[in-house]
């Protein structure tokens, strides 16, 4: 069961959605950060160290987001080992399979 929101998405599209809104924020603040220390040498680099591991743990956050809904949405499709389960081909064959057994059990 999934729960959707008004808006179209799953709860889990939200928080992708979220994440790569904080991302591309701690990006623009780190893109700051390093253009103050090329120009000027009082710059913090205790503050720019800190916006860099930010940074990277938001980056790694939203890439494993990424990772966990691509394979849900795999999985919800019926793709398992990059292989999609036809299920009316295995009705399709499972009956076919019955009726030679039923024509085999009648001789």
């Amino acid at each position: 069961m999934t729960s959707e929101n008004p808006d179209g998405g799953t709860p889990a599209e939200d928080l992708l959605r979220k994440a790569r809104g904080h991302y591309a924020l701690i990006s623009t603040a780190l893109e700051h950060a390093r253009e103050t220390l090329n120009t000027s040498e009082t710059a913090d680099v205790k503050k720019v160290a800190d916006l860099l591991r930010d940074h990277w743990k938001a980056f790694q956050t939203t890439l494993d987001l990424e990772a966990n809904l691509e394979k849900r949405n795999r999985e919800r499709a019926g793709i398992v080992h990059g292989y999609a389960l036809d299920l009316d081909q295995a009705r399709t064959e499972v009956g076919r399979r019955l009726a030679c057994l039923k024509a085999s059990a009648a001789d």
